[in-house]
């Protein structure tokens, strides 16, 4: 079955589809019926040619029965009325026209769909049908350039800064507009500027600068993370970005290490004091150019992590050294005292988006008992019933469906719980929630606003803050918008509305990842300018609230009943 077909089958709904074609279409497709399908929607399309929807499923179903002129002309309209496949659409065009020998509209159509999306590269450089487009100089230009193994490392470098800005310029949403404070000068003064000072910088410097530039876009979801195995670098680049074995944590009262491997135990719960050559408040607002953001809680809560990555820290200037980080610390009413803290190539590569230290991790909360609820549990989503208080708490880590139990289900018997018991309040925590799928989180939302019992002003609260990234931040704009809710911690790490979503391509020297932010998800109303959902009520964790286990933010809940 064609993976469109899937969501049709679900989804096609219109006062102006008679429900028996559509359960006719239905069934034609359940048993496989391609040429009954065409001829279904091909009569329906001519009475009512207004459903991009259906004229890309046209185009789909037409194009596998090699009827190749009725598909160009389905996609042409699924194009020309709108459609939820846009760019793969164009795609599908494109690819249609090439078997029909019309390489040079199919190229046309190319471009337009790399303008939309970059994630059809790999699936277009290793497509045969290409092949004999491979020595026309637009096709080629859509790729990144082939570069020889012998090229000396300037001009290698120099190729991916090239293809780097060129890529960005085509497939951001809003790199010069309204939505970023950038101008074109500005880029294009950063770009020369690197350009002509990288045969004075040594690797890791060039990446860092790389960073830099990226973070010119202005959003959290663009951005170039030198870290991980996935990245194709050179030989001689591999490790160069691995990780002090520390996580730094800024708490409101400062920047202390949460956590660390075993081998430097002595270290955690202290505050930092210094980093390299410079104080820990100086570090952090050399880390703020770096740092990939919608808001300052972005930089709060990447910009220590990323502290503790020595390259970073030596091409910044506060580290004499990419392979380690001396530190000044102090523990509470102790003598400060140094560490040499080495990289270490088993920190795991996402170790930038974590909101706990990794497991077997020695933690500054490890000396006081019971852990408290926020950090009980780490699956995707669960919830406890705190009888004592009568309140539901509901961890919500990750906006996508688990496989043991889909997030509908988990809903319906979240929901059913609180039907069948004395449920004084619902507290929702997402702080550790860094988004995912914005499609999946709709049963849970359903469930609350249709839910009286507490979706009333205090008996439903949401926990949020720096980590509250991306799509769970489009969930709690919808909770804004639609429910009774209470919020309760920090400022959340997105906008209410914000440029987003994966559009990676590699840089053809160097390997590295790039991602490329290319749609604005609004999830509010039109004027809405806020950098972040503001708390209702403040309640931000200090470091003796950590090393306590306390939760400030359910305390101030439990104040409030």
């Amino acid at each position: 079955m064609l993976p469109e077909l899937q969501l049709l089958t679900l989804t096609i709904y219109s006062p102006m589809l008679p429900s028996q074609l559509l359960e006719r279409v239905r069934q034609h497709i359940q048993r496989g019926e391609e040429t009954e399908t065409i001829a279904l929607l091909a009569s329906y399309m001519e009475e009512n040619p207004f459903h991009g929807d259906l004229w890309h499923i046209l185009g789909r179903y037409s194009e596998e029965a090699q009827e190749y002129e009725q598909a160009i002309a389905a996609y042409q309209k699924a194009i020309e009325c709108g459609n939820r496949w846009s760019g793969a659409t164009e795609y599908h065009l494109a690819s249609t026209l090439m078997r029909q020998g019309r390489g040079e509209e199919a190229v046309s159509w190319l471009e337009k769909t790399l303008r939309i999306s970059f994630r059809l590269l790999p699936e277009l450089e290793g497509d045969n049908l290409w092949e004999p487009l491979r020595s026309n100089e637009r096709f080629a230009s859509l790729f990144a350039p082939r570069l020889s193994s012998t090229l000396d490392r300037i001009t290698g470098w120099r190729a991916d800064l090239a293809y780097m800005a060129r890529r960005m310029e085509q497939g951001h949403y809003d790199l010069f507009g309204r939505e970023t404070p950038l101008s074109r000068e500005v880029w294009q003064a950063a770009i020369a500027d690197l350009d002509q000072r990288i045969p004075t910088l040594e690797d890791h410097e060039i990446v860092v600068e790389l960073m830099r530039i990226v973070a010119l876009a202005g959003d959290g979801h663009t951005n170039l993370f030198p870290f991980g195995v996935e990245q194709g670098y050179l030989a001689e680049q591999k490790g160069l970005f691995d990780y002090a074995p520390v996580m730094f944590y800024l708490f409101e009262d400062g920047l202390f290490v949460r956590g660390a491997k075993q081998e430097y135990k002595e270290t955690v719960g202290a505050r930092v004091l210094r980093i390299g050559s410079v104080t820990a408040e100086e570090a952090l607002e050399r880390i703020k150019p770096l740092v990939f953001n919608d808001n300052i809680m972005q930089i709060k809560r990447q910009g220590p992590l990323l502290l503790s990555c020595p390259a970073i820290a030596h091409a910044l200037g506060i580290s004499e050294s990419r392979g380690y980080l001396d530190v000044q610390l102090q523990q509470e009413m102790k003598e400060p005292f140094n560490v040499r803290l080495h990289k270490d190539a088993d920190i795991p590569p996402w170790f930038v988006w974590l909101s706990v230290e990794p497991e077997n991790w020695v933690s500054m909360c490890d000396g006081a008992l019971p852990r408290p609820l926020w950090l009980k549990q780490s699956e995707l989503y669960w919830f406890e019933y705190l009888e004592d208080q009568q309140i539901v708490y509901c961890q919500y880590n990750g906006v996508q469906n688990m496989k043991e139990e889909s997030l509908a289900a988990f809903s319906e018997r979240l929901f059913a719980f609180i039907e069948d018991y004395e449920v004084r309040a619902l507290v929702l925590d997402l702080r550790r929630n860094g988004g995912g799928d914005l499609t999946t989180y709709r049963p849970l939302l359903h469930g609350i606003i249709q839910n009286r019992k507490v979706n009333r002003r205090g008996s439903l609260f949401a926990l949020i803050g720096r980590h509250t990234f991306s799509a769970a931040q489009h969930f709690i704009n919808q909770l804004d918008t639609h429910t009774e809710v209470t919020f309760v911690g920090e400022c959340s790490g997105s906008r209410p509305q914000f440029v987003g979503e994966g559009n990676p391509f590699s840089l053809p020297y160097s390997g590295l990842e790039v991602n490329v932010s290319n749609r604005f998800w609004q999830g509010t109303f039109a004027l809405d300018g806020r950098l972040w959902i503001a708390p209702h009520i403040r309640a931000e964790f200090t470091s003796h609230d950590y090393r306590a286990n306390r939760d400030p933010a359910l305390e101030a809940i439990l104040a409030e009943l």
